[in-house]
């Protein structure tokens, strides 16, 4: 009626009357609403009895999780398959199937857009500025159907992936560069035993064996003969003397 519309109604006797009137209008329109959802419900029952009757074969689908990723599958109508207590095989198919009330607002994109940037700016996603958040609002808007709102999210991804990556390397190159400092440490902590050369003196080229580096230059080995000798005129000056 005009009344229930918010327009000028001439016909109007009294208030109460009128009352009467938009109740009843609303009254037409929200069985049309009720009846409509049934008449869904019941479409949606049928299709899904039809499937378990008749799908022989796998029949794959497209779902989008959580997050809003596309996700593939296959309807398998023997997933549905169950056998009873006498040993008979039947379907489970006592589902519900109902309509959701809510798709008055899911309709209007606007409303929707408003309402998720609304709750994104009061922190219902997490601190604003951070990339979960970031990639979260925007996987909402791309599920809202927000124009670009996918190449967006991408974008987000690919700098959330190599700051995450930046983040590794650093970590790698300072756990690194502990272990040196820490090697060099007890390299330089550890003293050497005396009398021992070190691991890395190697001798030089051409010097006569027995020679230390740095030292002084010991004679060339005498012969036995020679060595002998010397023996016999120390000990007949010992004798003499």
């Amino acid at each position: 009626t005009d009344s229930f519309q918010g327009k000028p109604d001439a016909s109007a006797s009294s208030g109460v009357a009128k009352r009467i009137a938009i109740a009843q209008s609303a009254g037409r329109l929200e069985s049309k609403r009720r009846m409509k959802d049934a008449f869904y419900a019941e479409v949606f029952e049928v299709m899904f009895r039809f499937k378990l009757a008749y799908s022989d074969e796998p029949r794959p689908f497209a779902s989008k999780n959580a997050m809003g990723r596309r996700e593939y599958g296959a309807f398998d109508r023997y997933a549905f398959l169950r056998r009873d207590a006498a040993g008979e095989y039947y379907y489970t198919d006592q589902f519900l199937f109902s309509v959701d009330n809510s798709g008055s607002l899911a309709n209007n994109r606007e409303g929707m857009w408003q309402e998720t940037r609304m709750n994104f700016q009061q922190g219902a996603f997490g601190q604003p500025g951070s990339p979960e958040a970031l990639i979260l609002f925007w996987t909402l808007m791309e599920a809202l159907h927000y124009p670009m709102a996918s190449a967006i999210k991408a974008q987000l991804e690919q700098q959330q992936a190599q700051q995450q990556m930046m983040q590794q390397q650093m970590a790698g190159g300072m756990n690194t560069g502990m272990s040196v400092d820490i090697g060099a440490g007890v390299g330089a902590a550890m003293p050497e035993a005396p009398g021992l050369l070190p691991a890395e003196t190697t001798m030089p080229q051409g010097s006569p064996a027995g020679t230390m580096p740095g030292g002084p230059a010991e004679p060339a080995s005498k012969s036995p003969k020679g060595r002998r000798k010397s023996i016999d005129e120390i000990i007949s000056q010992l004798r003499g003397g």
